[in-house]
């Protein structure tokens, strides 16, 4: 049995969290020895993963993989655990985590690297040797994210986004949709949950059909919010895979976004209703590397198709059922299953 230590946050709210979470359980299931090391834990947490907690660690036996999750700044290893042989940095890219300090050998004493999609294999193998870099999607709950019935003839659409919602998650742009006339005129609800207090409450006195939940929400507040919406909107700048997305295709939901960065790995015409972007510098962060990238998408483009899914509601039929199929691949189980393969290839390469 391989013993492995898993180095992370631990929550059910945040996506590494969750994650982290779900992937110490359903690796434990599969045979393998899960220690999680906490930077933090949140309340409320699954048996199961409790369960974990309580075992005795292994003091002197032979450590596996020593696995660390988190964002790409903050993947210190801690000095005692240097002497595992196989340490993996499980993270994702976003342009504005990119910064400066990477290019100084930040992943130095690393010996592979997981990645969540095919697009972060490129920036991260500027710093890292390309051949040690995997790609193991994220995963979400598709049992507690399951499909539910909506009517997409309700005379209202009913458009989500959820998250904290920065400049980065393209809020800028989506107020100029949600404040052009054209949108203003029909009957179209936007519900925004944001993390962060970044939209202005005074906002829905130009547009009544705007509605601003702020704070923190259990689960069940989340998948309320889904199942009560027909379609989200992403307008993200740059993301590493984008789990919000996935639930909310998970239960039938229509995602509104362009195919780029983290998208890429599902979000195609088949699936959801796609628009185009362009490949802009990053600005707004002074860290960043000069030839640092991300994707903007046009306020047109977005109303464009927000009109056409108001106008055509037998493609919100269409795009829903197609939704459902794909996010089964992102199940914490199929997670968990590429995370073994790809700790098997290594095993194989060492060997």
């Amino acid at each position: 049995m391989k013993r492995i230590f898993l180095h992370s946050n631990f929550d059910t709210i945040t996506g590494y969290g969750n994650s982290a979470v779900n992937l110490a359980i359903e690796l434990q299931k599969r045979d393998i020895a899960v220690y999680p090391l906490c930077k933090s834990i949140g309340f409320d947490m699954p048996e199961e993963f409790l369960n974990l907690l309580m075992r005795k660690y292994p003091i002197g036996q032979y450590i596996d993989y020593y696995i660390n999750m988190d964002t790409p700044d903050r993947l210190d290893i801690p000095k005692n655990l240097e002497f595992i042989e196989k340490k993996i940095a499980y993270t994702m890219w976003e342009q504005t985590r990119l910064t400066k300090q990477f290019k100084k050998k930040y992943f130095k004493n690393y010996s592979n690297i997981f990645v969540s999609c095919s697009m972060n294999v490129e920036p991260f193998g500027e710093v890292f040797d390309e051949n040690k870099i995997k790609i193991v999607p994220l995963g979400i709950d598709t049992r507690f994210y399951a499909p539910v019935k909506r009517d997409f003839f309700d005379t209202k659409l009913k458009v989500c986004m959820n998250g904290a919602l920065t400049y980065r998650k393209g809020i800028d742009i989506l107020t100029d949709v949600m404040l052009d006339d054209r949108i203003k005129k029909l009957p179209i609800e936007f519900h925004l949950k944001n993390s962060q207090r970044t939209v202005h409450p005074k906002i829905s006195e130009a547009n009544p059909n705007i509605f601003i939940y702020e704070g923190v929400w259990e689960k069940e507040q989340v998948k309320n919010l889904y199942d009560n919406c027909h379609v989200m909107i992403c307008p993200n700048r740059g993301e590493g895979f984008n789990q919000t997305a996935v639930e909310f295709l998970a239960t039938g939901g229509v995602v509104l976004t362009h195919n780029w960065g983290g998208h890429q790995a599902w979000a195609n015409s088949e699936y959801c209703k796609t628009i185009p972007y362009k490949l802009v510098p990053v600005e707004k962060w002074a860290d960043v590397q000069k030839d640092s990238k991300w994707a903007e998408v046009n306020k047109e483009d977005i109303i464009k198709a927000l009109l056409d899914l108001y106008q055509n509601r037998q493609k919100l039929v269409t795009l829903s059922s197609n939704a459902i199929k794909i996010a089964g691949f992102y199940s914490f189980e199929k997670m968990a299953e590429k995370f073994i393969m790809k700790m098997e290839e290594i095993d194989n390469e060492k060997s």
